[in-house]
């Protein structure tokens, strides 16, 4: 799916890096976060300044978080993969309430050589996020099947695109009955500033190589338009074989249309294995 955004602020050349990296790249999540996101980058632009919510405490079960990153519930590890999801913390991170892939990885890595943990838990509420970084981290969880330590994926809330990814190839993953799952696919946002820049009175000349060089860079011509959908078709193939990977009984061609579930319609997909709470989960495990 590819959406174009149209922002109105009269400060639209700052953070370019931050720009960057949320126009013309691929995402895995849900088109109303894709522009939420958008939405976030371009008032906090307009203002010229970031503002940044207080992180919030975790609560529940398992709420105290180690230096590593992770809860402990007894000797499970619960990892959260919470909010948008990003490569790594930076600004976005900070400004969304977003997790990092990396970080994530970390604790992942961590607690699969921690000793003391049994069984690991992915704690997911997510809309799902960037794609970099994401396959890699689905390989690795998937990799872990042949291992000791049972990973399990809990869809508490939202379990969306790449969320659902990861959470798909878990040992086994399980959802409540009110959570939303599956969005799987691709989606981009190509932002065109061509006629903001002549309204404020900037006069753009663009030097580059190539046609499809600095796409949203000046007017989006069709042959780059062509080519962001063949790259995003391609992340796309990679979600659905990733998915089959792990859940081989998955009906894709009914459930990768971006459409998201609720609950035991999940589970009738087969994008679940089951429906329970967290606590539930946790006891079973005691």
């Amino acid at each position: 799916m590819m959406m174009t955004m149209k922002t109105n602020s009269k400060k639209s050349n700052r953070l370019p890096r931050v720009r960057s990296a949320i126009y013309g790249q691929p995402w895995m999540i849900t088109p109303d976060w894709l522009e939420a996101i958008c939405e976030i980058f371009e008032r906090n632009v307009a203002l010229e300044k970031i503002e940044f919510e207080a992180a919030q405490a975790p609560t529940g079960p398992g709420s105290y978080l180690s230096q590593e990153g992770y809860s402990m519930e007894g000797n499970v590890a619960i990892l959260p993969l919470m909010g948008p999801i990003f490569p790594r913390a930076n600004l976005m991170t900070r400004m969304s309430g977003a997790t990092s892939i990396e970080d994530f990885g970390a604790q992942f890595r961590h607690a699969m050589a921690n000793p003391d943990v049994d069984a690991l838990l992915v704690h997911i509420d997510s809309p799902g996020g960037s794609v970099s970084g994401i396959f890699e981290q689905a390989s690795e969880i998937f990799s872990a099947r042949i291992g000791h330590k049972p990973v399990v994926g809990m869809i508490d809330g939202m379990g969306c695109s790449a969320a659902y990814l990861i959470g798909s190839q878990c040992d086994t993953l399980y959802a409540t009955e009110a959570s939303v799952g599956g969005s799987i696919g691709v989606v981009m946002s190509i932002e065109d500033d061509t006629r903001q820049s002549e309204n404020d009175g900037i006069k753009r000349t663009i030097i580059k190589t190539g046609p499809l060089k600095a796409v949203g860079v000046g007017p989006v011509t069709d042959e780059q338009v062509k080519h962001m959908q063949s790259l995003a078709d391609d992340f796309f193939g990679k979600f659905k074989s990733a998915v089959a990977r792990a859940r081989p009984f998955v009906n894709l061609e009914a459930t990768a249309t971006g459409e998201v579930w609720i609950g035991k319609k999940l589970q009738d997909l087969g994008l679940v294995d089951g429906i329970t709470t967290l606590p539930k989960l946790l006891a079973d495990w005691s």
